[in-house]
């Protein structure tokens, strides 16, 4: 029992971890789904060189049960930030909006339209609830 448990929390943590590290921005009117690559290309800002100058946080639980929803918060600053969009998807599981900034589209979600920074950030929430079978 108890190595089944901990199993889940591997299958949840790197579920966790897919979705971190795969968070694209890309401010483009309407949003993009298909871009957010497994072990891709990663974070760009309007090309398909990195920028440097752009910090993307993501805040939430790192760790949940099989079945379990969680909220995260995805916040996005530096750079010449005027607006902002975000691309999240999950290898497993399955994701929400909270509001009506994001839209789900093919399993994934992403930006209604660029969004406007405030405070010199624009920040994104979403829930995502992990597999209820391993």
């Amino acid at each position: 029992m108890l190595v089944h448990f901990q199993r889940k929390n591997v299958i949840n943590a790197a579920a966790f971890i897919i979705i971190v590290s795969t968070i694209i921005i890309y401010a483009e009117s309407g949003g993009i789904v298909g871009k957010t690559q497994k072990n891709g290309i990663g974070c760009t800002c309007h090309s398909e060189t990195p920028s440097v100058n752009v910090l993307v946080a993501i805040a939430g639980p790192d760790t949940i049960v099989a079945g379990q929803s969680a909220t995260y918060t995805v916040t996005i600053q530096g750079g010449p930030l005027i607006a902002g969009g975000t691309n999240i998807a999950a290898s497993d599981g399955d994701l929400f909006q909270i509001a009506g900034d994001l839209r789900k589209e093919n399993f994934e979600l992403t930006h209604v339209q660029p969004k406007l920074s405030s405070g010199g950030m624009v920040t994104f929430q979403f829930t995502y609830t992990a597999p209820s079978i391993v």
